[in-house]
């Protein structure tokens, strides 16, 4: 695996930015699959699931969330209650506390942002469960820019929508073709691999949590 961390720091980074899933919050799709196995659909994978239900539309925010959720009740041998499998759907995430503290621990000294590729209804309920605005300065989610990492034009979102100057921004994400998307931009990037190794990777761009010296 190559090293995508830019290998140069930074005179001053100002903007931290964080992907959610598996940095701040984990989650599998697995427990989703087999609930709706269990309710007549054919699935043998996860991957299957994301194809027949048309989730990626869903992310690039094609889908209505009512749409999605007829797709997925299309899969089943017998429809179930909507707010059961809405409920279902959204509790597939468990938070992974060490990253949350490190991003809340950024903010008195850095601007930090998330950005995910995600839909409508885990951000509200990741919102709601985790919240997520309260530990942020701002949120890009794929559905709301109509783009998902690593398509350039989610970076080029968050860059006119936060007013980011790249050179001053740290990305960080677990998937090593997203931070390369970021690098290309100018970012610099960092591949998430464990807490302790994205604090050293942090630290060697000079990226400080904690107060500012009065």
């Amino acid at each position: 695996m190559m090293n995508v961390q830019q290998s140069t720091a930074p005179a001053s980074i100002d903007t931290v930015i964080f992907d959610i899933g598996r940095v701040l919050i984990q989650f599998s799709f697995e427990d989703f699959r087999t609930f709706l196995v269990a309710n007549g659909a054919t699935l043998t994978t996860v991957q299957d699931f994301i194809d027949r239900s048309e989730l990626l539309a869903y992310e690039h925010g094609r889908l209505t969330s009512e749409r999605f959720l007829e797709k997925v009740q299309g899969l089943l041998g017998t429809p179930t209650c909507l707010i059961e499998l809405t409920r279902r759907w959204q509790e597939v995430f468990s938070p992974i506390p060490e990253m949350l503290e490190l991003a809340r621990s950024l903010r008195p000294r850095y601007r930090v942002l998330l950005m995910s590729n995600t839909n409508e209804l885990h951000w509200q309920h990741l919102d709601q469960t985790y919240a997520l605005s309260s530990l942020a300065d701002g949120v890009i989610t794929s559905f709301a820019a109509r783009a998902m990492k690593p398509d350039p034009a989610i970076y080029a979102f968050a860059e006119q929508r936060f007013a980011v100057s790249p050179h001053r921004t740290v990305f960080v994400d677990d998937i090593e073709q997203n931070v390369l998307a970021a690098i290309e931009r100018g970012w610099h990037g960092v591949l998430h691999r464990g807490v302790a190794e994205t604090k050293r990777r942090l630290d060697a761009l000079d990226v400080k949590s904690g107060q500012l010296e009065q």
